[in-house]
């Protein structure tokens, strides 16, 4: 009644075809509209967060402490430099970071040493869970 067929015949059995697709497909992911030689790429970072707030540390060698820059808002911080050469910067990067709470502002820290930049940034108080106590 039934009968079983293969049906091999339209099926792409090449798949470096496939390969060379999905490769150039993922590189056109990272690309921006801004032109590389404007900006670098982003720095790697670490974070780690707890009930405090968070720390942030970032590898910038080569980079002096007025060549960098800090900025907080609400809940997101943002870190730009280059080197300065004669009236303009070069080699120019930017990294925006998004943190799940509102940062103290008043209170965030930095401190560069040895290449490595590390970021102190306390949880706001009105983000910090407050103890009830039960009359």
């Amino acid at each position: 009644m039934f009968r079983t067929q293969l049906w091999n015949t339209g099926i792409d059995t090449d798949f470096s075809r496939w390969d060379d697709f999905l490769k150039g497909y993922l590189s056109t992911l990272g690309s921006s509209d801004v032109s590389t030689s404007e900006v670098k790429k982003a720095p790697p970072v670490n974070i780690w967060t707890n009930d405090l707030g968070a720390k942030v540390t970032v590898k910038l060698p080569g980079y002096t402490e007025d060549e960098i820059d800090i900025s907080v808002l609400c809940d997101t911080v943002t870190l730009k430099g280059g080197h300065k050469a004669e009236k303009e910067q070069t080699d120019q990067f930017e990294r925006t970071i998004e943190l799940p709470f509102s940062i103290e502002a008043a209170n965030v820290s930095a401190l560069y040493a040895k290449g490595i930049l590390t970021i102190t940034l306390p949880i706001a108080e009105s983000q910090k869970p407050r103890k009830i106590s039960v009359n």
